[in-house]
């Protein structure tokens, strides 16, 4: 209707079996954010293969038959899902010396992705915080992609700090695109 309020309705709820489409959709962006940030040629079957298989994958987790995958939350703008927060339990991780610290077991956040279209107006912040508020974990990590600068920013800002861990993905041994992800961790406060 016209002459009313523009405020819009910002929300985070637990995902189900009918937002697979939706966060699918997203995990896909992302992924095809990551593959081109790689270089991984765009003819490159994996993509294709990744695409399908994201789908599905989510498909099968919200409709339970996943357990293990863990417990997802979506950000609605509205009633649409406009981002997504995948996260399960991560046991207590020692961190290499010289500093020997332990990050306590807590969440081990799998994917944090917001359409690009709604970022920077706090979706990130709420799932994040819908996480704390519901597990009170001891503490979160994350892995995150040092070319990633919006994330590790905003992940920066939300009191995270990096593990010195490193692990890297070789999509392909026959052409050099990898992707290389260092883990950042925060104690709950």
């Amino acid at each position: 209707g016209s002459g009313g309020s523009c405020v819009t309705k910002r929300s985070v709820r637990p995902a189900t079996s009918s937002d697979a489409a939706a966060i699918a959709a997203m995990a896909q962006e992302f992924f095809t954010e990551v593959f081109n940030a790689c270089a991984l040629p765009a003819a490159h079957p994996l993509r294709a293969q990744v695409l399908t298989q994201t789908r599905q994958m989510w498909e099968e987790t919200l409709a339970g038959n996943r357990p293990t995958q863990g417990q997802t939350l979506v950000a609605l703008e509205e009633q649409t899902p406009v981002g997504f927060i995948a996260y399960s339990h991560a046991p207590a991780l020692e961190l290499e010396q010289p500093s020997g610290r332990v990050i306590p077991e807590g969440q081990e956040i799998s994917s944090l992705y917001v359409h690009r279209s709604f970022r920077r107006i706090g979706h990130a912040s709420r799932l994040l915080a819908a996480l704390v508020d519901t597990l009170h974990p001891e503490s979160m990590r994350l892995w995150v992609a040092p070319e990633d600068t919006l994330t590790i920013r905003f992940i920066q800002g939300c009191g995270f700090s990096p593990a010195g861990i490193r692990r890297s993905f070789v999509f392909d041994p026959e052409i050099p695109a990898a992707r290389d992800e260092h883990l950042w961790w925060a104690l709950r406060s």
